[in-house]
């Protein structure tokens, strides 16, 4: 009876070990993802700044461009009605 006691608490020691050492191994692979995607979260906040930034440049560059330019959409519309019934766009 001491023989079986013996190689219970043995398997039960040699069990806890590997369940233990499989513990550490899933931790360690975690940190190691966890770091990656840390980091790939980083670069796509800088993306994303940048982006940003690019962005509102080329909206100060449109705004500028436009500052001088008038549009007189009235001649437009005069043509139009003008010749809408020439080309069948009063139908």
């Amino acid at each position: 009876m001491t023989k079986i006691k013996g190689y219970v608490i043995l398997a039960f020691i040699v069990i806890t070990s590997l369940f233990i050492v499989c513990i550490f191994e899933i931790k360690d692979q975690y940190d190691k993802e966890l770091t990656e995607l840390r980091k790939d979260n980083k670069k796509q906040e800088y993306q994303i700044n940048r982006l940003k930034k690019d962005n509102e440049e080329k909206n100060i560059v449109i705004e500028s461009l436009l500052d001088g330019v008038e549009c007189d959409c009235g001649f437009y519309e005069d043509f139009y009605y003008e010749h809408m019934k020439e080309v069948g766009a009063n139908e």
